[in-house]
């Protein structure tokens, strides 16, 4: 990344400084020393924060290292995979942004209430994050805890922070926003085809070959096996699931695709669109978790080139582990996208309303059908009338 597209963290810092201007600044006596109230947490980040090569984030459960990486960022325990220059920018210029407010306790025992007791510590909610130069120099180190409720009049918000190795707690004018997971700091979406896109669809699994296409039938569009096979077709539900894989999809997991050099794909999943980009899936099993790869192409000259060329860009060289939905999508079982094409039912019986059917071997009496008392339906006769009850004799009996 050149200076000059990480500049603008200098900017950030700055809207900090200005919406501190006219605060009375007052000295707060530490262990350490004076220390100047509503000045900026880290005072050399307002300067050097171009100078950002490193961000380290580690909390209870995980440890992640992002550096730049020629003109973007990488996540080192991903092997490198690329991180948006602006998940880094934005915590950044919050770190250099935060301004001091208020001293809080230096007690440990207190921490928890804050958020900011050390990450390594049982039921720690705190997250740690470092900055360092290309050359390893630490630029600043917070211990990032709990937001803080009454600085809402604030426009800037507020938070508990503390320097690790430093007993003080402070609440600061800012808040620095994190992904709260290594794989939320990289860019998540792999692809997306809209549903809608989608022509054709071809599964290859072992010996077998499934297509279908998308076809107008009665004014409704569905999915039709090519070639058709006789007294069989195409369940248009299932296809549309096996279709959805292509949607917006996003990972849980990523791996350099040479990991699974040598391993025998499980199935393919091939998606054509309107406009001719072709896109492939395939899948591998390793160790009992499931690995795709992903792959595009187009006519040369087409209009899909760019499509093709942009999921190529970003997937051509990792194998990604998606989520349980979106698996379950693209292996949807090869015996659930066909059925049996139900046979007509038998003609009804001739006047007998609704066509309704006899049991075989069953016979109706000649003539129209007799109906309960007070029913009268087209082309059957009503029954016949039932007499009114007796009335009981004059006074009562018994």
């Amino acid at each position: 990344m050149t200076p000059k597209s990480f500049v603008f963290l200098v900017g950030a810092t700055a809207i900090g400084i200005a919406a501190a201007i006219g605060a009375v600044v007052v000295e707060s006596r530490t262990a350490a020393g004076p220390v100047e109230v509503d000045q900026p947490l880290f005072p050399e980040m307002v300067s050097r924060a171009n100078e950002v090569a490193v961000l380290r984030f580690r909390n209870r459960d995980a440890e992640s290292t992002i550096v730049r990486v020629g003109e973007g960022w990488g996540l080192v325990e991903r092997a490198g995979y690329p991180v948006p220059t602006d998940n880094v920018r934005t915590v950044v210029a919050g770190i250099a942004s935060l301004r001091r407010f208020e001293e809080k306790t230096d007690q440990p025992d207190l921490y928890p209430r804050l958020g900011v007791e050390d990450v390594g510590a049982e039921n720690s909610y705190s997250r740690e994050v470092i900055l360092e130069t290309a050359d390893g120099e630490e630029l600043a180190a917070i211990i990032l805890g709990r937001v803080s409720n009454t600085m809402q009049f604030d426009p800037l918000g507020g938070m508990y922070v503390r320097e690790p190795g430093n007993p003080r707690t402070w609440l600061v004018r800012g808040t620095v926003v994190l992904p709260p997971t290594a794989a939320e700091w990289m860019i998540q979406q792999v692809m997306h085809v809209p549903g809608p896109d989608i022509q054709k669809v071809v599964i290859r699994e072992g010996a077998e070959t499934l297509i279908a296409i998308k076809q107008e039938d009665d004014d409704l569009i569905r999915y039709h096996m090519v070639p058709e096979v006789e007294g069989m077709r195409a369940v248009d539900s299932a296809w549309k699931q096996v279709a959805s894989g292509a949607v917006s999809v996003v990972f849980d997991n990523v791996a350099p695709i040479g990991e699974i050099a040598g391993v025998e794909p499980t199935r393919q999943v091939e998606y054509t669109t309107s406009d001719g980009m072709t896109v492939k899936l395939t899948t591998f099993t390793v160790d009992e978790v499931v690995w795709v790869t992903f792959s595009a192409s187009a006519e040369p000259g087409s209009e899909a080139v760019a499509r093709a060329d942009g999921i190529n860009a970003v997937a051509a060289e990792w194998a990604y582990e998606l989520p349980g939905y979106k698996l379950r999508a693209i292996h949807r079982d090869v015996a659930d996208l066909t059925e049996v094409i139900p046979e007509e039912a038998p003609p009804g019986v001739p006047g007998f309303p609704g066509g309704f059917q006899l049991a075989p071997g069953a016979q109706l009496p000649p003539g129209p059908l007799p109906l309960p008392p007070g029913i009268n339906l087209p082309g059957l006769a009503p029954g016949p009338a039932v007499p009114a009850p007796t009335p009981p004799p004059p006074g009562g009996g018994g």
